[in-house]
């Protein structure tokens, strides 16, 4: 097996800020809580259509565009990386998970959890960003379909000029597959 890195995969989160600032106080929303955030894809710039690629061996990285960081002051809060493989026999667990990323490495100190129904979470490091790094490998037949959940929250004034938390989650679908270059 090939210890040979690729360049990470970058996912960059923009949202429609002036929207959200405008919108949210007055649409009938909850605030969310990080266990139930609110769906927030209508409020996504990024291109979040389709079915995003990620090849074997990169680096997800996830991080907020500055300017939604600036106008929301909003941080990253977890991903989270659901299997929707057919092909999978039972609920994966952290042995099943390290086919596809990479948990051995000490300079990471973010938190990395699986979950008792599968599904494995990762926290932002100390610069606010995610870095999930997968495991390179050869045979098409372990491709896997994902979906991931970018969980994260921001701050907003309501017309009191109280300070109002939300908590959003933004849930597009990609697969990671071995490396055909």
């Amino acid at each position: 097996m090939s210890e040979q890195l690729v360049a990470p995969n970058v996912i960059e989160v923009e949202l429609y800020a002036d929207e959200i600032i405008k919108n949210f106080n007055n649409m009938y929303t909850e605030t969310g809580s990080p266990v139930q955030p609110v769906v927030i894809d209508p409020f996504v710039k990024t291109d979040i259509s389709g079915i995003k690629n990620i090849k074997s061996g990169e680096t997800i990285n996830v991080k907020l565009a500055q300017e939604t960081v600036d106008k929301l002051k909003a941080k990253l809060i977890y991903l989270q990386v659901q299997n929707l493989t057919t092909n999978s026999k039972d609920i994966m667990g952290k042995v099943a998970w390290s086919k596809y990323f990479d948990f051995k490495d000490p300079t990471d100190k973010k938190l990395t959890t699986i979950a008792p129904n599968g599904c494995i979470y990762f926290e932002p490091g100390d610069d606010g960003e995610i870095n999930a790094k997968t495991v390179k490998f050869e045979e098409d037949k372990d491709d896997i379909l994902i979906s991931y959940y970018v969980v994260l929250k921001f701050k907003l004034k309501d017309e009191n000029g109280d300070v109002q938390k939300y908590y959003c989650i933004i849930d597009p679908i990609g697969q990671i597959s071995r490396d055909q270059t």
